[in-house]
């Protein structure tokens, strides 16, 4: 459960860094739009909500 929900939000975060890219090279650098800008908060926010379950998983597996 836990490493298909890591898979899910990692390919999230590839989804919105290919929107990212998509959305910087429509706008062209065009100030009026903040696409570009949204995208980021979006990654971040699933990075952030990544860092949960990563650490979850890293604090209770068995170290060998």
């Amino acid at each position: 459960m836990l490493k298909t929900t890591i898979v899910l939000l990692m390919l999230a975060l590839v989804a919105s860094l290919g929107s990212g890219f998509y959305y910087l090279m429509l706008d062209q650098g065009n100030k009026e739009k903040k696409r570009t800008v949204h995208s980021l908060g979006v990654r971040l926010g699933i990075a952030g909500v990544l860092l949960g379950p990563v650490s979850y998983t890293h604090l209770t597996l068995p170290t060998k």
